[in-house]
C-alpha cells in the first residue's frame, strides 16, 4: 500500500495529538481496496511527528479506527535491520522503518476476521508503504511442469484477501531464485499463464493456504499488429496487455526457450489495455504503456477513468496500428495555468495516444551491423516547443524531451 503524506489536515473531523515538530505530516492509507469499486475501501488516518531534531521518528496511526488518533499508541522508529529477503528495492538509504501494526481485515464468510501484519515504511520526503508480512509458499504443477511458488501481498487490496487481482504470485523452476518468465504485471496471481501452448488460470482461497490451477477453457481471438497507414514491411510487438480482472503476456517461446516479439496473437476474448509494449516497426522500436498523468498532474491520473480499448473478439481480429492522432500535454503544468512575471515555470511533456490512453516513447534504432542507436542518441519523436510572449514574439524555441 502506498499512501503520499502531505503537509495539510486531510479532515477536520479527525483529532490529532498535539504535536511537537514545526511540520507534521498528514495522511491517510486506503486498506480493504477494491481498484474497480473505490466505496469498497476503509480509510485509515495517520500522521507523522519529529520529536526532536533528527527528523520524523513519531507515527500516530488510528489503529482503532474511531478517528481519534490521541488514544493509539504512537508507533516508534524500528531500528532493526531491515528484514532479509523482504522486497529489497524497498530499501534504499533515504527510507525510516516504523514499528509493526496489525489491522484487522474481513477475509469473507468461513474465515472471519484477521490480522494482517504491516510493515510502515516511510520515504523521503513524502511517502509511506505499509508493507504486508504475509506469504504463501508451496509447490504446484502446470500441464506437466513443477513449479516452486510464492504468494504474497504486494499491498493490501482487493478487499484485504489473497484471492484477487493485485496480489502476486511468483513461480520459480523446483529449486531456482530465478522467476519464470518473469514479465509485468505477469506476476500478479490473476495473470493468465501460458505454458505448452494453453492458457491457465490461478486462484488461492482468501487466507491464500491453497492455489488452483485451471486450464481456460473460454475463447480467444486474435491481436495483430498492423503498420496503418506506413511503408512498413516489418512489425511486432512485445509485452503485456491487461484487463480490468488480468493480464496477458504478448510474446511467443522460441525453440530455445528464448521469448520473441510476434506479429499476430491468440489472447483470452475480453476488453484489455496496453500496460507495456514495444513495437517494432522495422528498424525503428518504440515503446507505449498505461498513461499514469493527467492533466497538470504528474504520476497522478485521478479523475481519469482507466481506458480498455482493445476489444479480443472470437470472430474479429483486433489490429493495433498506432494510426490515432497523437497528442501530447504538460502533467506539471495545467493547461490554461496563469503565473505571475519572472515566476520559474517548470515543463514536462508526453506524447499520449489519446485513444488508446497510452504514452509513446521512442526507444531505439537498429543501425544495421548489431549497431543501435538509442532513444538519447534520436530525438525524432520529440516535440519542437515555441514559447512566445503576450505580443506573439518567440521568447524562446527548440526540442523537448518526452519524460
Amino acid at each position: 500500500m502506498v499512501e503520499k503524506a502531505e503537509y495539510l489536515q486531510n479532515s477536520a473531523t479527525v483529532k490529532y495529538p498535539q504535536f511537537k515538530g514545526a511540520k507534521p505530516l498528514y495522511g491517510f492509507a486506503k486498506f480493504c481496496r477494491d481498484f474497480l469499486k473505490s466505496d469498497k475501501e476503509i480509510k485509515y488516518f495517520f500522521a507523522l511527528d519529529a520529536s526532536g531534531t533528527d527528523g520524523y521518528d513519531t507515527l500516530y496511526f488510528d489503529a482503532n479506527h474511531d478517528l481519534d488518533l490521541t488514544n493509539d499508541p504512537p508507533v516508534r522508529l524500528n531500528k532493526n535491520p531491515w528484514p532479509a529477503g523482504l522486497k529489497p528495492y524497498m530499501a534504499p538509504n533515504d527510507r525510516l522503518m516504523f514499528g509493526e501494526l496489525a489491522l484487522p481485515i474481513d477475509f469473507g464468510p468461513g474465515y472471519g476476521v484477521r490480522p494482517v501484519k504491516l510493515l510502515p515504511v516511510f520515504f523521503k520526503p513524502d511517502v509511506i508503504h505499509f508493507v504486508p508480512l504475509l506469504f504463501h509458499a508451496g509447490r504446484i504443477k502446470i500441464a506437466d511442469h513443477q513449479f516452486d511458488a510464492i504468494l504474497e501481498q504486494e499491498m493490501v487490496g482487493g478487499r484485504g484477501r489473497l484471492d484477487g487481482h493485485f496480489f502476486r504470485l511468483y513461480l520459480m523452476n523446483p529449486g531456482k531464485k530465478r522467476i519464470y518468465d518473469q514479465w509485468f504485471p505477469g506476476d500478479e496471481l490473476d495473470a493468465f499463464r501460458f505454458v505448452d501452448g494453453k492458457y491457465y488460470t490461478l486462484s488461492a482461497t482468501p487466507i491464500g493456504d491453497k492455489l488452483f490451477v485451471k486450464p481456460y477453457t473460454g475463447e480467444l481471438g486474435t491481436l495483430k499488429i498492423g503498420p496503418g497507414f506506413r511503408a512498413i514491411k516489418k512489425c511486432s510487438a512485445e509485452g503485456s496487455i491487461t484487463s480490468p480482472t488480468s493480464a496477458v503476456q504478448i510474446r511467443a517461446r522460441g525453440e530455445q526457450g528464448e521469448l520473441q516479439p510476434v506479429t499476430e496473437w491468440q489472447v483470452p476474448v475480453g476488453d484489455y489495455a496496453p500496460y507495456f509494449l514495444s513495437i517494432h516497426y522495422d528498424a525503428l522500436t518504440i515503446d507505449i504503456r498505461c498513461n499514469s498523468h493527467s492533466d497538470g498532474k504528474l504520476w497522478n491520473r485521478r479523475g481519469r477513468p482507466q481506458m480498455f480499448p482493445i476489444h479480443i473478439r472470437k470472430d474479429k481480429p483486433f489490429v493495433l496500428e498506432l494510426s490515432n492522432k497523437a497528442e501530447f500535454y504538460f502533467p506539471r503544468s495545467k493547461k490554461d495555468a496563469v503565473y505571475k512575471p519572472g515566476e520559474e515555470v517548470y515543463l514536462r511533456t508526453v506524447l499520449i495516444d489519446p485513444v488508446l490512453g497510452v504514452l509513446i516513447r521512442e526507444e531505439e534504432i537498429d543501425m544495421g551491423d548489431g549497431k543501435k542507436e538509442s532513444r538519447e542518441e534520436n530525438k525524432s519523436l520529440d516535440p519542437v516547443v515555441t514559447i512566445t510572449d503576450s505580443r506573439g514574439k518567440i521568447v524562446s524555441e527548440g526540442s523537448m524531451p518526452f519524460c
